[in-house]
């Protein structure tokens, strides 16, 4: 039987690049649930890349075989014309059905510039994969609205796609369900001149950056149930003295409540903390997306039928400011519902 080839493009040079590409490697396994799919990892660099591949978890995320392509003008993550060249080469060699990205800001820039070289179709910032009856990959990616989910799928001849870049939930190495992956090393021959080659790699927006919120295992958020810029400061307050990290939803940030490196969601810092305590946050997708991978989820909340609510451990049905205060300032007690869900 045929089996349509999914390739995912990783870097395994650092631990947040590593991070990234173990997370895109994750959401790709209810894909190759369908034994008409397999799963391979192409990645690029200078020298033999092979040394940095963390064999075991991607022996224990099913990988069946490791491309590692090498070439000496692939030594800076900005020479973006090398890595486009690489990449259409090995496409055309080895004509994968399915190119996926990790969402770093590097590889958005490669699958932007590769999709228009290959004229192929780009969805960005997935956050599942699955296998429909006809046996295609569906893109789940929120709307730009986001109140609903788009469930897309590409018409290209090579179908590629970049995913919201979630922190890796790590998955059992001791439970190694797959064969040990083939690596492949491949030295490129490429015609790219050393001049004039280099981009700029400006921030760009909407690049969510986990750095600020990830040492921290309990995070409180800010929404709009907050009522105004004080309580969101009182918030931080209350985070800070119980030493857990403070984030925002994007209407509080947008009235200037809370600084832009605060946001948690798509377009902001994605986050898996072991505790994320959501005060007066109604949950949109976008918001939900940045934090779904949260161990524990408890809400505080008047609006029982709120959205986030559907993907909480606990609900309590309380004014968020008035739970603000009782927990900085203590005093009488007051009646509140919890839900538990």
């Amino acid at each position: 039987m045929f089996k349509s080839k999914v390739w995912a493009y990783c870097n395994f040079s650092n631990d947040a690049e590593r991070d990234r590409s173990l997370s895109t490697l994750y959401k790709l396994q209810e894909v190759i649930k369908d034994n008409r799919f397999i799963l391979e990892v192409i990645s690029l660099g200078a020298e033999r890349c092979a040394q940095d591949i963390p064999l075991q978890h991607l022996q224990a995320l099913n990988v069946s075989r490791i491309y590692c392509a090498t070439n000496s003008m692939l030594n800076g993550i900005n020479n973006y014309f090398a890595y486009i060249e690489a990449m259409q080469l090995l496409l055309n060699k080895y004509t994968p059905q399915y190119l996926i990205f990790s969402g770093s800001q590097h590889n958005r820039i490669v699958a932007a510039q590769l999709a228009t070289a290959m004229e192929a179709g780009l969805t960005a910032e997935c956050s599942q994969y699955y296998v429909n009856t006809d046996h295609q990959i569906v893109q789940i990616r929120p709307t730009f609205e986001g109140n609903t989910y788009a469930h897309i799928i590409s018409k290209s001849e090579i179908k590629m796609s970049t995913t919201l870049p979630t922190p890796y939930q790590g998955i059992s190495i001791s439970k190694n369900i797959g064969k040990i992956p083939e690596i492949e090393i491949i030295e490129l021959s490429l015609t790219t001149s050393n001049q004039g080659i280099y981009i700029n790699s400006a921030p760009i927006l909407n690049t969510p950056d986990t750095k600020k919120l990830d040492k921290f295992d309990v995070i409180f958020a800010a929404g709009m149930g907050l009522g105004s810029k004080e309580n969101v400061s009182k918030l931080r307050k209350l985070a800070q003295k119980h030493n857990a990290g403070f984030g925002a939803s994007r209407p509080v940030v947008e009235m200037g409540w809370a600084e832009r490196s605060d946001l948690i969601g798509m377009s902001g810092a994605c986050v898996s903390p072991e505790l994320y305590i959501a005060f007066g946050i109604s949950g949109s997708l976008q918001h939900m997306e940045g934090m779904r991978n949260t161990a524990k989820i408890i809400s505080i909340n008047t609006d029982r039928n709120a959205p986030l609510h559907q993907i909480c451990y606990s609900v309590i049905l309380a004014d968020a400011e008035d739970m603000l205060d009782y927990l900085l300032y203590g005093g009488e007690s007051y009646e509140s519902e919890r839900i538990s869900t």
